[in-house]
């Protein structure tokens, strides 16, 4: 195909277009840069930060070109402003040190074999979307490669890639859609993406200062995945609005994702040919500050082989497996959390609750701290759905036999081992909830850890299970209450007390008979204020409580509909009833010496 060199139009096209020409005045003030600065100590080692250049759209000395069905070539900086239709491609070969700007005016690139944008080499590359323009990018199959690299999208940079304006780019491709091997970069602009590929892949980061993404791709959407250098294969998000399709993983970012800021809605299916469905994934670490979150996962909704910090922001999460798991620590410091659906809720080796409003329905375990995030006798890598278990479960004798939410019979899961007096506990796993309104609904354990459970402040209540092969409260070292309000309604079976070393006043109190959904459980005072309050949604036999206002030897009524039950907090754990006798004794929970209270 006959070349096309740029620099041979540049004389003519300058003297009809004259110089300085604006195509649009969007310059973004200093105070929109620094927004998107970051200056905290991971950011600088991350380099959280945008080039003020990028924001600036005013063009100096630009070069105009209508698009034909010729290759064009670029190899000399500058700025070059397209427009027209083209079957072929744009390809840049500019040099380490030069600087080159893109317009996309109004393009239309539907190309049978190659990318319709090809960066060989540049300092960096800008592809600018002009104000107003709605701009195509097609191609029809596989590429004819033309050099030694492997193209393999329809915007494809060897070198640091950067896309900006207010307009509109449409991406239709077999391959993945933008792919930068170095830096790739959004700072504004409206994309709609479907690729049978990956959507957005930047090798080194991908950072995403603001604009609207839709993006529906075979592979993950959004990625950046190097592996080989610690401070790269990073996804920084400030903000913008994305509605994700993905058959693989939503978000990928191999070392760290940071999120400050945006809107998402992030839906993922299985495919034969992918192995990880999660909605927002990463090797490393996760931080979030901030955002709208909608998430509807196969797999994991937020998963983290390290660890996860959430700061804010409001989730919505629904999932064939965990709402938000990591295998090492998980805290939640703000944020509202709604998990609608779960296999476990919240999953991690040492999870911190902080603040932040929760509300979690799992199939199993609602929190569940256990080592590598195992979760109970397998690792399924790093959260897997319970039928991938192929190993043998231990057998258990309990009074009932355990029914899940569907009425079927099921061997419990729970157990880590048969000695459960503390002496094969892991110290390293933790669940400490300091503070926060928690709301779990659990077919399995509410709250569970095969280490120790200290709550210090915070609410938390718990319907379920009604099965005997859970618990409300399952723990394999200590469980410890110091401050906090805490209500839990569940079955027997398996019910543990709060352990001896607790310093606020408890209850563990089972009945001889249960209760129906629907049932109000008021715990008052000896003056008749209500104290702890819920209405079940599970049947239930066992009752756990703890309130600041509890104090020894205080006199209390617990109010089921119509029943009441006496009863004195003769000291700090006080244990009422009889379980079904497998942990009436698990390290210094106390036992159940009582007769079944009756109704009054």
């Amino acid at each position: 195909m006959r070349k096309i060199f740029i620099l041979i139009l540049a004389a003519l096209m300058l003297c009809l277009s004259g110089c300085n020409a604006v195509i649009s005045d969007n310059s973004a003030s200093a105070e929109e840069v620094s927004r998107s600065s970051v200056t905290s100590s991971t950011s600088t080692a991350y380099g959280f930060t945008f080039d003020s250049d990028d924001f600036d759209y005013t063009l100096s000395d630009p070069v105009y070109v209508t698009l034909s069905n010729e290759n064009y070539y670029i190899n000399s900086g500058g700025t070059y402003v397209f427009t027209g239709e083209s079957s072929s491609s744009i390809i840049v070969d500019a040099g380490k040190d030069s600087k080159v700007r893109l317009v996309l005016d109004n393009v239309n690139i539907s190309t049978e074999d190659f990318a319709a944008i090809y960066v060989v080499s540049a300092k960096k590359t800008t592809v600018t979307l002009n104000e107003g323009s709605v701009n195509y990018l097609k191609d029809n199959g596989s590429y004819t490669q033309i050099d030694e690299n492997n193209v393999d999208a329809i915007i494809f940079s060897k070198d640091d890639l950067v896309l900006n304006g207010t307009g509109t780019l449409n991406i239709e491709t077999a391959n993945h859609g933008i792919v930068s091997k170095d830096d790739l970069t959004f700072i504004d602009g409206s994309y709609n993406i479907t690729a049978s590929g990956q959507g957005i892949r930047g090798k080194d980061s991908v950072l995403i200062n603001d604009g609207s993404y839709s993006i529906i791709s075979g592979k993950d959407s959004i990625k950046s995945d190097n592996e080989e250098d610690e401070y790269r294969g990073y996804v920084y998000i400030a903000g913008g609005d994305f509605h994700i399709e993905s058959m693989g993983d939503g978000i990928y970012g191999y070392n760290l994702i940071r999120i400050d800021d945006g809107t998402f809605s992030i839906e993922t299916s299985s495919s034969s040919e992918n192995s990880s469905y999660k909605g927002i994934k990463t090797d490393g670490d996760i931080q979030i500050y901030g955002g709208n979150f909608s998430i509807d996962t196969y797999d994991d909704s937020i998963h983290s082989n390290g660890s996860i910090e959430i700061n804010g922001g409001t989730f919505t999460l629904s999932t064939e497996d965990d709402g938000i798991h990591a295998d090492n620590e998980l805290t939640v410091n703000d944020g509202n959390i709604i998990i609608s659906k779960s296999y476990e809720g919240l999953e991690g080796t040492v999870i911190t609750i902080n603040g932040g409003d929760i509300n979690i329905t799992s199939e199993d375990d609602g929190i569940n701290a256990a080592s590598g995030g195992a979760g109970n006798s397998w690792d399924m890598d790093h959260g897997g759905r319970k039928e991938d278990f192929t190993g043998n479960m231990p057998q258990v004798n309990t009074p009932d036999t355990p029914v899940n939410s569907d009425g079927e019979t099921y061997t419990p899961l729970s157990y880590t081992s048969p000695a459960f007096n503390g002496a094969n506990t892991d110290s390293s796993i933790k669940l400490i909830i300091n503070g926060g309104n928690i709301y779990v609904n659990a077919t399995g354990d509410g709250i569970d850890s095969n280490g120790s459970i200290e709550i210090n402040g915070g609410t938390v209540y718990v319907n379920g299970p009604n099965s005997n092969g859970d618990s409300s409260f399952d723990y394999d070292g200590e469980g410890i209450i110091n401050g906090g309000e805490v209500l839990m309604l569940g079955s027997s079976g398996m019910a543990s007390g709060f352990s001896s070393s607790s310093s606020q006043v408890n209850l563990l109190y089972c009945l001889s008979t249960s209760y129906g959904a629907g049932s109000t459980v008021r715990i008052i005072d000896s003056s008749g204020n209500t104290i702890l309050e819920m209405t079940s949604i599970r049947s239930f036999n066992c009752i756990h409580a703890s309130s600041s206002l509890f104090e020894q030897g205080m006199n209390i009524l617990i109010q089921i509909d119509n029943d009441t039950y006496e009863y004195t907090l003769d000291s700090i754990c006080n244990t009422s009833g009889a379980s079904g006798g497998f942990f009436n004794d698990k390290g210094n929970k106390g036992s159940f010496n009582g007769n079944n209270p009756g109704r009054s």
